[in-house]
């Protein structure tokens, strides 16, 4: 059997994901690096996939580390100027990062099969960085995850050897599930039964009146394509998409589990940094626990 964890991007409500895995790494009874063969993040996601691929930090672990530096992550810069400089300070991240994972971390170190997002501005295109692989195997674990999370607005974009590296939530790929599948085929896999588990971040619903559709004529259409909830109308569409694949799919094909574990958030606490919420989210966390029956993610 081969187990993988997908888990997707939302900045600071990743404390969900991480509250969920902290509660499911509890029920198993065993750290999650032993149960998953394959974890894939983007963005929040890449960062928590990517700790705990490294085999000896716990999911209880590393949620104690995100509650703890949440606030000094997502501290605004002192001379921020919207749309000109970056809300928050790369380097805080990096700091922690280093000061508790190490900076010298090669993916190809890790014990866990990890994949992260990044979207290159360069060529317009998401990148995958596949820590079995043996050129992405060179890079830097900080070097990875700080491409995969570079959140355009709030963080800055990282720049490196002529490229210019974004958030992977910023493409079509925030939901990488059919990356996932893809390296399952390429690995060799699908001879194996498999058992996916989906982690999302929380959604909210996007309806709007007919007053409020027509308002602004283009513009608002425009506005309602780009709009950052969730990276735009577009991407919110493909997440969908991909979940309908994926539940299609697993009803087919007898080998093939998927189970997703999310849920909607009010708008109130809906959001890339409302972080005075995380305490409700490492309670939403929690609770999405009794959403799934852990047995898929046991036996042989």
């Amino acid at each position: 059997m081969k187990r993988i964890l997908v888990i997707d991007g939302g900045a600071a409500r990743g404390i969900i994901c991480t509250a969920f895995l902290k509660e499911l790494e509890i029920k198993i009874g065993k750290p999650l690096y032993e149960i998953f063969d394959l974890i894939v993040g983007t963005s929040v996601g890449g960062i928590i996939g990517g700790v705990l691929s490294i085999g000896k930090i716990n999911a209880q672990e590393l949620h104690a580390l995100m509650y703890k530096f949440v606030y000094k992550i997502f501290n605004p810069n002192f001379f921020w100027i919207p749309f000109l400089t970056s809300k928050y300070n790369n380097s805080n991240f990096d700091s922690i990062f280093t000061q508790y994972i190490g900076e010298n971390l090669l993916l190809s170190d890790l014990l866990v099969k990890f994949v992260c997002t990044s979207v290159n501005k360069i060529d317009g295109k998401t990148h995958y960085f596949k820590s079995w692989e043996e050129k992405d195997g060179k890079i830097k674990l900080l070097d990875a995850i700080k491409r995969t999370s570079a959140a355009p607005y709030y963080f800055k974009h990282i720049r490196e050897n002529g490229n210019v590296w974004l958030d992977g939530g910023t493409g079509n790929a925030n939901c990488p599930l059919l990356e996932a599948i893809i390296d399952i085929t390429k690995l060799g896999w699908l001879e194996d039964n498999i058992n996916i588990l989906s982690l999302g971040t929380g959604y909210t619903t996007n309806n709007k009146s007919y007053k409020d559709a027509i308002k602004f004529g283009s513009l608002g259409d425009l506005l309602c394509y780009m709009y950052p909830l969730e990276g735009g109308l577009a991407r919110n569409q493909t997440v969908s998409t991909n979940l309908i694949l994926l539940n299609t799919f697993s009803k087919y094909y007898p080998k093939f589990v998927f189970n997703r574990v999310d849920g909607e958030l009010d708008r109130e606490i809906y959001g890339t940094d409302k972080i005075k919420y995380i305490d409700k989210y490492q309670e939403i966390g929690k609770s999405w626990i009794n959403k799934i029956n852990i047995n898929f993610l046991k036996g042989n």
